[in-house]
């Protein structure tokens, strides 16, 4: 079954899907199954608001503030942030072209004037769909026919007479 995820969607959405599983429920008269089926949620949540109905009607179903703090940038600026990110790390005076948490918090700040915790800003890149990347640490002077040369000539002799003092 695949669901629609519910980051995405507004408080208003999120209400407008609660009111229509109910007006399927009642008026077309379909399962709780093939409403969660229709809608892409879980059974167990159209069970919810089915209940919510019965016991408090429209109003049990009404979008409510969300607890917790206001985020300090709202989604629709935060948006626009990989459009900073994909510039590179360069392009806004950093050494090397790699992105830590502390530089995009520094950049969060020089853009849009709000302080995040490095460890914050992991979680929305998180949610705007950037994964975390280890970098490779290699010498940028690094010769690799070099190194091929030396591990397919000195690499064998030097395996073989660690076998030989072994014994």
């Amino acid at each position: 079954m695949k669901r629609r995820p519910t980051v995405d969607l507004t408080p208003a959405q999120l209400e407008e899907r609660r009111l229509r599983a109910i007006d399927l429920l009642k008026n077309r008269k379909k399962t709780q199954v093939e409403v969660a089926l229709e809608l892409g949620v879980t059974r167990q949540a159209v069970y919810q608001w089915w209940r919510k109905y019965r016991e408090e009607g429209k109003t049990g179903l009404e979008s409510r503030p969300r607890p917790g703090r206001t985020p300090k940038l709202d989604q629709e600026v935060l948006k626009n942030l990989p459009d900073l990110l994909v510039k590179g790390a360069e392009s806004h005076g950093f050494e090397g072209d790699v992105w830590t948490r502390e530089r995009v918090a520094s950049i969060i700040t020089k853009e849009y004037g709000v302080e995040y915790d490095p460890r914050h800003v992991g979680k929305l890149l998180h949610k705007l769909g950037f994964t975390w990347k280890k970098p490779r640490t290699r010498a940028i002077d690094r010769d690799e026919e070099r190194i091929a040369g030396w591990l397919r000539e000195e690499w064998p002799r030097l395996k073989k007479g660690r076998r030989s003092s072994a014994r």
